[in-house]
């Protein structure tokens, strides 16, 4: 088996070696969706706040309360950060199995994590975000913002690679899902070619 590292497939290695199959693994990437202030130099992802890629500082607000938003905002308490959640669903972490969204409750209560729910973010500037919660609208102080709105697939590869041999899209390029069934469905894929 030979094994390129650094170097990312493209159409012209594609063509210059000629594969029968192609299994594209190229996972997902934060979703942005269309808020205003989005973009600004106080937001970062939460991916890159767990694996130390980026820095947060002062007051924080963890967009998304999903099971990555949840966990930036116990992580980011256990450093002593005052952290904020803001979730639209109505309530947290809710597609974590009981036993261990219950440890991450108590984990966030410690922490003093406070929690929105039922709210919506309708801004992000420098002085925090603005939510909308009911017919309320209240900004909350934050010097860092924390994106975890959930993630889309990265496939633009597949459909750059369309016609140059069969492909087989894996994991989170294809839906996004736990890392079990990414890691599952791409031996599957391995094993059957």
């Amino acid at each position: 088996v030979t094994i390129k590292l650094n170097t990312p497939y493209t159409t012209a290695i594609c063509d210059e070696e000629k594969p029968d199959l192609v299994i594209v693994a190229t996972g997902a990437s934060c979703a942005k969706p269309n808020i205003k202030g989005i973009e600004g130099e106080n937001v970062v992802i939460a991916e890159d706040v767990l694996q130390g890629k980026a820095e947060v500082k002062g007051k924080v607000v963890v967009a998304g309360g999903g099971l990555i938003g949840s966990e930036t905002a116990m992580y980011l308490a256990s450093l002593g950060k005052d952290v904020t959640i803001v979730e639209m669903l109505p309530e947290i972490a809710g597609s974590e199995d009981m036993t261990r969204r219950r440890f991450l409750l108590k984990a966030l209560k410690k922490g003093n994590v406070k929690i929105f729910t039922d709210a919506k973010i309708v801004e992000i500037n420098e002085k925090g975000v603005v939510i909308s919660k009911g017919e309320e609208t209240t900004t909350i102080e934050a010097e860092s913002v924390v994106l975890a709105l959930g993630m889309k697939p990265e496939n633009e590869l597949a459909k750059e690679l369309e016609g140059k041999a069969e492909i087989k899209v894996v994991g989170d390029a294809l839906e996004v899902r736990d890392a079990l069934d990414a890691v599952r469905e791409g031996f599957l894929s391995g094993a059957q070619a």
